[in-house]
């Protein structure tokens, strides 16, 4: 009866914990941020850039050239992104050749399989142009 009783107390105890969301401190808005300030910036796109290139295998001689080709871009960004003062327009105006850069940068680093590998992935995550309406 005991064993029931402690099972029933940790088995509630689990089902009011579980669903309980975890904050992250990237979830947290930005206190200088304006309160109509997009919640999604360019950002993402740098780390999922980031994250597919980092999926290639590196030699030890192209790692922290492609990281120093990340960190500029991402300090150029933010600087483009508070210049822009949440202007979506400006921002993409601003942060698209940014991305260039970075792209033509990393491409210089990599071997021509790793470009032709990155480009592969790069493309698979690019959202699907709208079918064209007559």
């Amino acid at each position: 009866m005991q064993l029931k009783y402690v099972l029933s107390i940790g088995l509630l105890s689990l089902g009011l914990l579980a669903p309980v969301p975890v904050l992250r401190a990237e979830d947290a808005p930005a206190k200088d941020a304006p309160a109509d300030a997009p919640k999604h910036t360019r950002g993402g796109m740098l780390e999922r850039l980031h994250k597919s290139v980092l999926k290639l295998t590196l030699t030890d001689d192209q790692k922290p050239k492609i990281e120093a080709a990340f960190a500029d871009a991402k300090t150029k960004v933010a600087a483009a992104v508070k210049d822009a003062a949440g202007d979506k327009d400006a921002i993409k105006a601003k942060v698209g050749p940014i991305v260039k850069e970075l792209v033509t940068a990393v491409e210089g680093v990599l071997t021509d399989d790793q470009k032709a590998e990155w480009k592969k992935a790069r493309e698979s995550h690019k959202p699907k142009a709208p079918p064209a309406s007559n």
